[in-house]
């Protein structure tokens, strides 16, 4: 799940910004973040604190601090699930995720996240215009 999360914030950044909820299906009904609430916690802290901290690291190490201005989370309850939202706005340069060995270029398209070619990333880096997106 880690990996869709960073490709889908990517693309949204790469693009027109965007919305992505955790804890909903495919289907889009309200499943919940119980089980991400086992793996985030730390210590005694609220478990949305939590999830949103790690989230946040999530961010930070695979996109970069300066993409983090461009992230907004929260969380809503329904039907007595806790769904997080991730609101993303449009980034102004280029925004990577990246690991240990690559660096890969997503691009939110239509209903879809691609990830481009180095060729295809280039052309879109070079005709995007980073500065009307905001």
């Amino acid at each position: 799940i880690e990996r869709e999360i960073l490709k889908t914030v990517a693309g949204f950044m790469n693009a027109h910004g965007g919305t992505l909820l955790i804890g909903v299906s495919d289907e889009r009904h309200p499943i919940g973040l119980q089980n991400d609430y086992k793996l985030t916690k730390k210590g005694n802290r609220d478990p949305r604190d939590s999830f949103e901290n790690w989230l946040t690291d999530l961010f930070d190490n695979a996109i970069g601090k300066p993409a983090l201005a461009n992230i907004t989370v929260s969380f809503e309850e329904v039907d007595g699930y806790d769904v997080c939202r991730v609101e993303v706005k449009p980034g102004r340069q280029p925004a990577y995720v990246r690991d240990k060995q690559t660096r890969e270029f997503y691009v939110r398209l239509n209903n879809g996240t691609r990830l481009l070619t180095v060729e295809d990333a280039v052309s879109y880096i070079t005709d995007h215009d980073w500065k009307s997106s905001r």
